[in-house]
């Protein structure tokens, strides 16, 4: 095993040097295996912590959570946070694994990727937040239409104020369908689609 262990950090450095981040990653991947033979839990912990801030693989998670005691998860999953803070996409897959859904809705409030973040967890934080995710609806939708070029834009932001309407916001849908009305009134084929909410 030591043998095996000196032959992946030669593997690690080499990759690295070459710039395959690639076959780092699998190399990473196999010291993990090895350190999970030798029963390592420390090295282990570390090792499957790089592996999963850089790949941000499901399996490498639950490794963590199996390893790392229970008492000390909670500090665990802050180091966590701080370590991917400028990762979006990863960060709001920690705060929804982890049931963190207000940092969740924070993060999407927040962040230059709302659409995409709010679209990938639409369902939990429709139920939980119903009002920010119908305020953060209507910013895309307001985005949307500024840069509307046709009626595939226009379905696009009818379909966010379906969105709003569905998640029990009645009366602020019709209120945003009437600014719409009176802002763009000469975007005949937006009136159109916006006629069949």
């Amino acid at each position: 095993l030591n043998e095996a262990m000196r032959l992946l950090q030669e593997g690690i450095a080499s990759s690295q040097q070459r710039h395959l981040p690639g076959l780092t990653n699998q190399y990473h991947a196999l010291r993990v295996k090895l350190l999970q033979a030798k029963g390592d839990k420390t090295a282990l912990i570390d090792a499957a912590r790089a592996l999963w801030l850089d790949r941000g693989d499901e399996d490498d998670f639950a490794l963590l959570k199996q390893t790392v005691p229970a008492a000390e998860w909670t500090g665990f999953v802050e180091g966590l946070i701080k370590a991917i803070h400028r990762r979006p996409e990863q960060l709001a897959w920690l705060y929804a694994r982890e049931n963190q859904w207000r940092d969740l809705m924070t993060l999407v409030q927040s962040s230059p990727q709302a659409a995409w973040l709010i679209e990938a967890y639409r369902e939990p934080l429709e139920a939980r937040f119903a009002i920010e995710v119908a305020t953060r609806y209507e910013k895309i939708l307001d985005t949307i239409l500024v840069r509307a070029s046709g009626r595939s834009h226009y379905r696009q932001a009818v379909a966010y104020l379906r969105r709003i309407k569905k998640i029990d916001q009645s009366a602020r849908t019709e209120a945003i369908s009437q600014h719409i009305r009176q802002q763009y009134a000469n975007r005949p084929a937006l009136l159109d689609e916006l006629s069949q909410l």
